[in-house]
């Protein structure tokens, strides 16, 4: 028997044992207790849970998997975190526990005690313009229902400009609406936030109509109206009109005034008083277009139905009219006022007559001479 090869093997099991104890006593001094600071703390309070550091050895953090010598946990429930620490074959393990739990909670509750005015937002539109007005008024009340925690209650709205009611902080009464306030409240342990967005009153459905809907140079005169279709739950009081030039235009109280507009492109406001003398402004655009008049030459009053009167396209955009037609020899064979299309040729047989096209526009009469034929008359 070869001695040399089990004296070999013998020394390689001396030398391996060697090294397994000597793993061991170093894993042996690895503390894997969990450090921390409070493990009571405060509602939604984030403490760090971490043990002792080594490069060698893998981290595991119950209940939600987490990694690492260090985690980061938000407390809001009793909880226990456990950690097991072990190395790649196992041969060492170690294992800690912590409970976490909370403080009794504060429960913060709103109380909208009184509604706000909401800017005025609302526009009427015509064409492609939007106009929207940026006037506030913060007027809403708000109360803060606490409980639970260590009372006494210390309260802050976060801003020094807010008023709140003397003798009870809890009560704020200048917020604004359409807008997210934060309150902080202190107890004798914890420190609670709570976010409120502040409601406003209701608005009425005004709707404000223009008769004609389109304006033109030749008769830039509009009637206004409006019509509150929330009249029976948001009762309007006031209701005002105001005409340009803003701010010394003309303004009047008149349900339905009419006024001549300018060319230029203008807006008209339409105010009024609502819930808690809320007041809400309706910009009104209004353009006013410029307007060519043109006259067809010919028409066919055959009885087919197709072309049988001498039509004049957008005459109703003048104030009024009259058309008069003459024959070849000065002799006039059609008078009409206001003329609306209605002439069918009277009987006339074919041939070239003259025209005289008087419009009376706001501004200045146009006149306008020129020939229509007739042809394909059945008479």
């Amino acid at each position: 028997m070869n001695a040399t090869p089990r004296y070999i093997r013998m020394l390689r099991k001396i030398a391996l044992f060697i090294l397994v104890l000597a793993g061991n006593h170093l894993h042996a001094q690895f503390d894997c207790t969990i450090l921390q600071g409070d493990t009571t703390v405060c509602y939604g309070q984030s403490v760090y849970l971490y043990t002792q550091f080594s490069d060698t050895l893998i981290y595991s953090w119950e209940p939600n998997g987490e990694t690492g010598v260090i985690i980061e946990v938000e407390v809001t429930d009793t909880i226990t975190y456990i950690l097991n620490v072990y190395n790649d074959d196992s041969t060492f393990h170690c294992t800690d526990s912590v409970t976490l739990s909370v403080y009794p909670r504060v429960i913060i509750e709103f109380e909208q005690l009184k509604y706000g005015c909401r800017p005025p937002t609302s526009y009427a539109h015509i064409g492609d313009t939007n106009y929207l007005p940026a006037d506030t008024i913060c007027n809403a009340m708000v109360k803060a229902n606490v409980s639970g925690g260590y009372p006494p209650y210390h309260y802050n709205w976060g801003s020094d400009t807010i008023l709140v009611n003397y003798g009870d902080s809890s009560w704020a009464l200048n917020l604004c609406v359409n807008r997210s306030y934060t309150l902080i409240v202190s107890d004798a342990v914890c420190v609670y936030s709570e976010a409120y967005d502040v409601k406003a009153f209701d608005m009425p459905d005004i709707e404000v109509t223009i008769v004609p809907d389109s304006l033109f140079i030749t008769n830039p005169q509009a009637v206004l109206s409006f019509e509150n279709k929330s009249a029976d739950s948001i009762p309007i009081t006031n209701p005002t009109w105001i005409f340009p030039p803003f701010p010394d235009g003309y303004s009047t109280n008149e349900l339905n005034p009419s006024y001549v507009f300018t060319k230029n492109d203008s807006l008209v406001k339409f105010t009024y008083t609502y819930s808690d003398n809320c007041h809400d402004t309706i910009f009104v655009p209004i353009s006013v277009q410029d307007f060519e008049l043109t006259v067809t030459n010919v028409f066919t009053p055959n009885g087919d139905g197709i072309n049988d009167r001498f039509e004049i396209p957008y005459l109703d955009r003048y104030i009024t009219n009259q058309f008069i037609v003459f024959n070849r020899w000065g002799e006039m064979v059609y008078k009409g006022d206001n003329y609306s299309g209605g002439w069918d040729g009277g009987k006339l047989p074919d041939g070239v007559y003259f025209y005289i096209l008087k419009c009376q526009g706001y501004w200045e009469e146009d006149v306008f001479r020129g020939s229509v034929s007739i042809y394909g008359s059945s008479h």
